[in-house]
């Protein structure tokens, strides 16, 4: 091992000269007080503004958790409360999400939806065709698999639910043959005079229906042309809507320090002493434990990377990042300088978690380049299909289109995408948000480019809300709103780049009124604190809506999805997984009780690694073998955030191929060294 040494003469000058120095600087800014609380130490205060702010936003993140909470609570009996009113109000329409995935049951079975029409002759004469499977004819090309949502399939679920929501009377009124008359308002009086109990299932059946009626008279005048009608699927609701089961049953560093790289001094107070031992030199800094005689207690045996990042975050948050003295030092240090009592310091550490420095650069830059790669890609796959997913082709699902919540989202949002618009301006903004997607994913210009984009994804959405305010595109958007807060483009980024050249980018603001510094600061870790908690509440009621079922707490849920076509990108895989049975149980209970425990896992470094290995390796599965790459994608970038950026720069210097330093500090040269090994600019191996 190679060490480097300097002699540190003007270090030990400038040591000597610092307490009475950094005395005076804090004496005078104590003397302009203005009745602000200083941190212990002399240090800097945090300014008052920045606390009543960081006070403010725990606030508003408790208030919004809360109402999350409730809106997402998997009891019967929380929903329809006055309570989840108001959580409704509050999530309604931006922060909506279904956390029901794959519960309380898993998918059993393929969903299909077959239609057949009438078709008159020249002569005048009508011909009943035969039963077409529309659902086949969608999913023919693999590509239409990963997209979800499949239109016919939608088609198919929300009738054969709403089906299922009527009495026994009402069923028997719509079997009844109502094909005559030109309006359901016939099929709906029927239903309600039959029993008028539900008046809102049959509402719901009758909007399944005029779904489900537009899309079948499409698909018959693309297969017989102008003169078909497919209405009749609706009088063969189990014979049109053919739910098959493949299974033929029923549906249920610390970097260890092998030495201590000794950097030239930087003239502050940093230096200290050190001594040379069997596993090389060992630092022994003053106020942090070391022992000036030579030995090491086990705290300060080896300083590594990971007990650094502790000491410069503390002395940070208590020095305001001012140079101190070795006095100076072990007073911010000392016991008597934290807060005492549980409350405060817990307080006190969540403040300072908040204000001292941007957390999860490293995941938030992966979050961008993902989600804006994903539009891309996305938006590109629909293409070849455009007008039948978002232009004139798909006006026939305006039966759900008028009630959606994305009808609520306000001006300009609303106004950017219209579904009146020819297919042809559809299309040319539709290209105008992917190139801004790709700005996005590039990082360029993000105090202009995050809201453009996200503005104009939202305004996308409301062409098809059927396809795009369903399942993992609610996650996409919450995300999205969230990372307007962040700091994505700290890493990875054209602006980053450009930082690099040109310095940071001027704070926002008019003029000479500008932000504070700490205000993007603290924006960003609030935005951290909403994923995070965002991701915890995903899991948590995923799990807590499984264990409501009984295949999964028997443990055999995941056999059943393995074999639904609609769910299937490689058979043979999933032919061969669904085989192995204690994979099946051990994919089972793992999903289930991962995703519960999973915020407990967090806590703690160990606990955290196996959690983001679980989920991580979870939602790699769900994306080969159940044909869901983008829900599993949006979960995995979220879950990036874990990351601390301390193990992502690791990360990457091993993959640069530089091993981590193990310290950073400046310390001085010891006196045992040999005279050689202390003169200026020399190395010596030992």
């Amino acid at each position: 091992m190679v060490i480097e040494v300097e002699q540190a003469e003007a270090g030990r000058a400038a040591a000597s000269r610092a307490p009475s120095d950094g005395g005076r600087r804090a004496g005078s800014r104590d003397a302009r007080g203005g009745g602000a609380a200083r941190d212990a130490g002399g240090g800097r205060a945090t300014p008052r503004a920045a606390r009543i702010a960081a006070g403010a936003t725990a606030v508003l993140l408790a208030v919004h958790m809360l109402a999350t909470a409730i809106f997402n609570a998997p009891a019967p009996e929380v929903r329809g409360s006055s309570a989840w009113q108001l959580a409704n109000g509050y999530v309604q329409p931006y922060l909506v999400q279904d956390y029901k995935i794959f519960a309380p049951e898993p998918i059993d079975s393929d969903r299909q939806f077959w239609v057949r029409a009438w078709v008159e002759t020249p002569g005048g004469e009508r011909i009943t065709s035969e039963w077409v499977n529309a659902t086949e004819v969608e999913l023919a090309a693999d590509s239409r698999k990963v997209l979800r949502k499949q239109l016919s399939i939608v088609g198919a679920e929300r009738l054969m639910a709403a089906y299922r929501g009527l009495t026994d009377a009402q069923r028997a009124a719509a079997a009844e043959n109502h094909l005559e008359g030109s309006e359901l308002y016939a099929l709906r009086d029927a239903m309600i005079a039959a029993d008028g109990s539900n008046p809102g299932a049959v509402d719901a059946f009758i909007r399944a229906g005029n779904f489900t009626t537009s899309y079948a008279t499409q698909v018959s005048r693309a297969l017989w042309g102008g003169g078909g009608s497919g209405r009749d699927h609706r009088r063969a609701d189990e014979g049109g809507l053919q739910p098959r089961d493949p299974l033929g049953r029923s549906p249920r560093s610390r970097s260890r320090a092998t030495g201590l790289l000794v950097h030239r001094p930087r003239l502050d107070a940093h230096a200290g002493v050190g001594r040379a031992g069997s596993r090389g030199l060992r630092p022994q800094l003053p106020g942090l434990g070391g022992d000036r005689r030579g030995h090491d207690p086990p705290r300060t045996a080896r300083l590594g990377e990971r007990r650094l990042g502790r000491e410069r975050r503390l002395g940070h948050r208590r020095t305001g990042g001012r140079t101190m003295s070795a006095s100076q030092r072990n007073a911010a240090f000392s016991p008597a300088a934290r807060p005492r009592g549980i409350a405060p310091r817990v307080a006190d550490r969540f403040l300072h978690w908040l204000l001292d420095e941007r957390r999860s650069t490293y995941g938030l830059a992966l979050m961008r380049i993902g989600m804006g790669g994903m539009t891309v890609v996305i938006l590109a796959m629909y293409l070849p299909n455009f007008s039948y997913t978002f232009g004139e082709g798909s006006r026939w699902g305006e039966a759900l289109f008028r009630t959606s919540s994305v009808n609520d989202f306000l001006w300009p949002i609303s106004a950017l995408f219209s579904r009146d618009d020819p297919d042809g301006v559809r299309l040319a903004k539709t290209l105008l948000l992917m190139a801004v997607a790709a700005a996005y994913l590039l990082g360029w210009r993000m105090r202009i480019t995050g809201p453009v984009f996200v503005a104009m994804w939202l305004g996308f959405t409301t062409l098809n809300p059927v396809v795009f305010n369903t399942g993992h595109y609610q996650t996409f958007r919450v995300f999205l709103l969230f990372l307007l807060l962040a700091d994505t483009s700290r890493r990875w980024s054209l602006d980053a780049r450009r930082r690099a050249r040109q310095g940071e980018d001027p704070a926002l603001g008019w003029g000479r009124w500008r932000l504070p510094s700490w205000v993007p600061v603290l924006a960003n870790n609030a935005a951290v604190l909403l994923i995070g908690y965002q991701l915890c509440v995903i899991y948590v009621s995923s799990a807590l809506w499984k264990l409501q079922g009984s295949t999964w707490v028997s443990g055999v849920a995941s056999y059943y999805p393995l074999q639904v076509e609609e769910l299937t990108l490689f058979s043979g895989l999933n032919h061969l997984a669904w085989q192995i049975t204690p994979l099946v149980f051990a994919t089972t209970w793992l999903s289930v009780y991962g995703q519960l425990l999973f915020p407990v896992m967090l806590l703690t470094r160990p606990t955290r690694v196996i959690g983001l290995i679980l989920v991580t390796g979870m939602h790699a599965s769900i994306a080969v073998l159940l044909a869901l790459p983008w829900f599993s994608l949006v979960m995995i970038l979220g879950d990036m955030i874990f990351i601390r950026d301390d193990t992502w720069r690791r990360a990457l210097r091993r993959v640069g191929g530089r091993r981590p330093r193990a310290l950073t500090r400046t310390v001085r040269a010891p006196r045992s060294l040999p005279a050689a090994a202390r003169a200026p600019h020399r190395s010596a191996t030992l």
